[in-house]
C-alpha cells in the first residue's frame, strides 16, 4: 500500500510512522497510562519509540534495558546476532527522558533484578513491554513484573519461546501478543 506524504511532512518523519504506530498499539495494549511503571526490554528503535509513548502516557518511571551486542541466538531461519545495544543507545534513551537504564551484559544475574527494583524504587513494573525478541529478555520481564503486571510482546525471536509459567501463576500475570499496529 502507497500513502503519499503530506508536504509538511519530511521523509524522516515519514519513516518513523510505521514504528511509532507499533510503540503506541504495544502502550495500549500494555496498559500503561497515568502513573505506571513501565519496563521496555530493548533499546532499538521500537523500544526507544516505546520509551517516548510511553512518558507520553504519563507512566511515572520508565527503565529500558539493553543487551549484549554479542549476544545470539537460533531463530527458525538461522543464526541471528544482536547488533541491537550498546552504550551509546542507552545514553540516547536517557536524552529521550528514561529514568533508568540497563545494560544487561553489564549487570551479574543475581543483581539485575535488584538493579530493576531499585529503579522503580523497590517495586516491579506494572508494564512490561518485549522489545527484542531474546528469551532471556522475555524471562527477565516476567521476574521483573509486579503482581498482576500486564507483559506485551512485541519483539520476534525464535519461534518456540519458553515463558516462566510459575511467574505467569505465582503474579497472575497477564500475556499479551502484538501484531505491529493492527486495528482489529
Amino acid at each position: 500500500m502507497f500513502y503519499r506524504l503530506p508536504d509538511n511532512c519530511t521523509l524522516e518523519e515519514g519513516a518513523l510512522v510505521e514504528p511509532l504506530s507499533v510503540a503506541l498499539h504495544s502502550c495500549q495494549k500494555a496498559k500503561v497510562g497515568m502513573g505506571s511503571r513501565v519496563l521496555v526490554l530493548g533499546a532499538g528503535p521500537i523500544g526507544l519509540l516505546t520509551l517516548l509513548v510511553a512518558k507520553a502516557m504519563g507512566s511515572s518511571t520508565v527503565v529500558i534495558t539493553g543487551t549484549d551486542p554479542n549476544l545470539r541466538f537460533w531463530s527458525f531461519w538461522c543464526i541471528v546476532q544482536f547488533l541491537d545495544i550498546d552504550d551509546k543507545r542507552l545514553g540516547f534513551a536517557t536524552d529521550l527522558g528514561a529514568d533508568g537504564i540497563v545494560n544487561v551484559a553489564k549487570e551479574s544475574r543475581s543483581n539485575l533484578l535488584d538493579r530493576i527494583a531499585y529503579l522503580f524504587g523497590g517495586q516491579g513494573a506494572n508494564s512490561v513491554i518485549e522489545c527484542s525478541g531474546a528469551q532471556d529478555s522475555l524471562d527477565l520481564g516476567c521476574l521483573a513484573a509486579a503482581p498482576r503486571a500486564v507483559i506485551a510482546t512485541v519483539g520476534r525471536g525464535s519461534y518456540c519461546m519458553n515463558l516462566k509459567v510459575d511467574q505467569v501463576m505465582w503474579k497472575e500475570l497477564e500475556i499479551r501478543g502484538i501484531f505491529r499496529y493492527t486495528n482489529w
